[in-house]
Formats: C-alpha cells, sequence, structure tokens
C-alpha cells in the first residue's frame, strides 16, 4: 500500500463520517473540490473507496483499509499521516523487519540517499528510529510502532470475513482478539465462536474499561481452554484479561499499568499457575515475570 499524506487524509475523513461526498472531503481536508474528486477517482480505481448513488463515497472492506480504520481510531490526524506517507512507508517497511545503513535502504527503497537520510533524521527527532553506529532501527516502545505492527503484521490463519467494521488485533493456533465498533454486523462464519466481548468483562466485572471504546471480542475456531472457562464464568477471567492486555499490545506502558492494577485489585482470584502457563504459551513468560516481579513488595501472595 503506497499512499500520499493527502489520500491517506482523505481516506480518514470517509472513515470517519462513514460516507462522503467529493466537497465534504474538500471541506474536512482543505482541499479544493477539483482536486478531491481526481483523488476520489484514484482511490476508487485502487478499491480503497467505492462511489454510492447518491454520489458519496464509503471506504471498502479491503484488508488495508481495515488496518487504516484501526489506525485512525488509535491515532489522532496529523503525525500518523505523515509517517505513513507512501516514501516513508518503504523505509518504515524495511526497517521493521531488521537494522539498514542509509545505503542499503537507498538501494531496498529506490529512493536517494540524501532523501533517505532527510527521513531518518525526522524519525529520530521524535524517536520512532535511532542508529546505533551506520546502522538504524524502529524504537519498539514508540507509540507509532504498533500502528506499524498492524500495517506489516497479517495474523496467522487470517479470516477477511470476520473483521466486518474493526480489526484482528492478534491471532494465536485457532483464537484472535477482535475489535469492532459494530459487532452486530459481525458475520456468521462456520467453525467460529465469538466467546466474548472481553472489554466489557473489563468493565462490569473488575471496574476498568481497559480496551479502546470499541467491543474487543475473544474469537476462537475450535474448543479452547479460554473459550471454556469464558463459558463456565460468564465473563473473561481476570488472568486471560492479563494476558488479552498482553496480546494486544505488549509495547503499551498504558495495557500494562491496568495489568498492575488488576492483579493488585484482584490478588486473591488469581490463579497464577494457570497465568504462567498461558504466558509460556502464549510466548509471554519474560513479560509477565517482569510484571510480577515489579510489583512482589505490594503482592500479600507471593506468586510461585
Amino acid at each position: 500500500m503506497e499512499l500520499s499524506k493527502t489520500e491517506l487524509k482523505i481516506l480518514r475523513a470517509i472513515i470517519e463520517s462513514n460516507e462522503a461526498t467529493a466537497q465534504e472531503v474538500s471541506e474536512k481536508t482543505g482541499i479544493s473540490v477539483s482536486r478531491a474528486y481526481a483523488l476520489l477517482e484514484k482511490l476508487e480505481k485502487q478499491k480503497f473507496i467505492k462511489k454510492q448513488k447518491n454520489s458519496g463515497y464509503i471506504a471498502t472492506k479491503k484488508q488495508e483499509v481495515i488496518k487504516l480504520r484501526r489506525i485512525f481510531r488509535l491515532y489522532s490526524p496529523g503525525l500518523i499521516e505523515e509517517t505513513l506517507d507512501k516514501p516513508r512507508l518503504r523505509i518504515l517497511k524495511s526497517l521493521f523487519n531488521r537494522p539498514y545503513t542509509v545505503r542499503e535502504l537507498s538501494s531496498k527503497t529506490s529512493l536517494s540517499k540524501p532523501r533517505v537520510y532527510n527521513y531518518l533524521q525526522e524519525f529520530r527527532s521524535f524517536g520512532l528510529v535511532k542508529n546505533v553506529g551506520e546502522e538504524y532501527l524502529l524504537a519498539t516502545d514508540h507509540q507509532i510502532y504498533r500502528a506499524l505492527r498492524i500495517m506489516f503484521t497479517k495474523p496467522p490463519g487470517y479470516h477477511p470475513e470476520l473483521e466486518g467494521e474493526g480489526a484482528i488485533t492478534w491471532a494465536g493456533k485457532g483464537e484472535y482478539l477482535l475489535h469492532t465498533q459494530h459487532p452486530e454486523l459481525l458475520p456468521d462464519v462456520e467453525g467460529i465462536v465469538i466467546a466474548s466481548p472481553t472489554a466489557v468483562s473489563a468493565l462490569a466485572e473488575y471496574g476498568i474499561n481497559v480496551f479502546p471504546h470499541d467491543v474487543t471480542f475473544y474469537v476462537s475456531e475450535t474448543t479452547t481452554s479460554t473459550g471454556e472457562r469464558i463459558r463456565e464464568s460468564g465473563h473473561v477471567p481476570v488472568e486471560d484479561l492479563i494476558l488479552h492486555l498482553l496480546l494486544d499490545d505488549p509495547y503499551a506502558d498504558e495495557n500494562k499499568r491496568y495489568i498492575r492494577w488488576l492483579i493488585t485489585g484482584n490478588e486473591d482470584k488469581i490463579d497464577y499457575k494457570y497465568l504462567k502457563d498461558k504466558a509460556r504459551e502464549y510466548d509471554l513468560t519474560n513479560e509477565i515475570n517482569s510484571i510480577l516481579y515489579d510489583l512482589k513488595p505490594v503482592l500479600k501472595r507471593r506468586p510461585e
């Protein structure tokens, strides 16, 4: 996907409005109506948007659009459109896989070395990229890194029909975390069980809304231990909610704060053996052990 900053602004305007005419796009983005028409036609040819009979445009369910819908919900307008602008995105996509020098990036992206260097300095200025010697690498703890993860990774066993109006943020072996603002639009897919909305569970059972304003579902293709526990209790058990927070975004400091709050506030309910066993299964052992170690001084019951 290679879109200009202006094209990204147009897509955001349509996604956030659900439907918009060229005139409305012009008003929302500040570009002329004639330019809006030209870019809308281009985006329609690329199947990012679809024209309606009333001259309005709606976003399609193309995978790139679904990912952008999720990103636009997470980030305010401005920096994210600058970052995902097509020449910059080429550089970031390369760095997402491994570090590179300016010369290597120039060769890989077909951009001149001075241009690559200028973009890298721009990324360094707000902390998204750092350098070690001549090599440049992404800062995985930066807030925009999450957008790049959404952009550049494809969940294993991906089901495009599942996403509806939302996006899969994590996928394991036959299980997913799925964000959507319109759960009523989720299609019935054979073999898929939508076990529980985890954000609703967090609010109702634990007194805190730890996910975005859309609804987060735990979804499974087959019977899973997590799905069984959810069905038995009628909500997401605290151990699974802790793991879901890490799976949803392991780099988010906010999620880790919520996890600490959940552990200290529900210490008597937590089955530490189950938590650690599942953490091992999800390759989250280091993250869980680090959080538990930090909480040692305040926990009444020491985790085994």
